[in-house]
């Protein structure tokens, strides 16, 4: 594979839990006066327009730790949010085009995050992901997470697919602290049929250990801490 093919990735922003553990829709939670669930969606849309600016250009400059890395001219990233509440799905209406980030209401996400899982991987299919392409998910419930993280993960599957014989490549790109793993978490195409037969509330890394896996390192823990209870904030 080289730069100058069309590899596309799908970003899925899973804004569906149940937040059982915490009492109430903790999506809708404050926390500094504003939604929880707009602190990621807003790194991942900073994320895409760097890539959209930078895409073709040589970034060495402001990325000293990748010198000569190039995002590839023709790569296309496309923002997909899902959940199961009407509140959120009107919310990311009001403050994105769609061309933006796509909203969907799937209330099959109450059943678990499986369900959440499949509703992305059928909206990438229906925008025609190939074996060359990437999926991303990342979790509503990371108000620290920044664009530079999801940009790392994103780098390291570039990185992979132009650097490596297709027997040797990575097939998982997750976010990581040392040896603790989070998300976002980056799956290739070829990992997808897996990922379909996972059940009510089985996520992704139920696969981790049928494929190769990349821990791709972040600059800190606190990135990585989802919100569950009233307490962590």
């Amino acid at each position: 594979m080289s730069f100058g093919d069309n590899m596309k990735i799908f970003i899925i922003y899973m804004a569906a839990g149940n937040s059982e553990r915490f009492g109430s829709n903790k999506l809708l939670h404050k926390i500094s006066g504003t939604e929880m669930y707009k602190y990621g969606l807003k790194s991942i849309v900073e994320a895409v327009k760097h890539i959209k600016a930078m895409a073709g250009n040589d970034i060495s400059d402001i990325s000293q730790s990748e010198p000569g890395f190039i995002y590839p001219a023709e790569l296309s990233v496309k923002i997909a949010a899902i959940t199961q509440y009407k509140e959120i799905f009107d919310g990311i209406g009001r403050d994105y085009e769609t061309d933006t980030v796509f909203p969907i209401m799937n209330e099959e996400s109450k059943k678990g995050v499986s369900f959440t899982i499949k509703c992305g991987i059928t909206y990438a299919m229906e925008y025609g992901i190939s074996k060359d392409d990437y999926i991303m998910f990342v979790t509503a419930d990371q108000p620290y997470l920044t664009p530079d993280t999801i940009l790392r993960v994103i780098k390291a599957g570039i990185m992979d697919a132009e650097a490596s014989d297709s027997f040797l490549r990575k097939d998982i790109f997750v976010a990581a602290y040392d040896e603790v793993t989070g998300n976002p978490c980056m799956f290739r195409y070829r990992v997808i049929p897996e990922l379909l037969k996972l059940k009510k509330d089985q996520g992704g890394r139920k696969v981790f250990p049928k494929f190769e896996v990349q821990r791709v390192q972040v600059a800190s823990l606190k990135e990585l801490w989802d919100i569950d209870e009233r307490e962590e904030e």
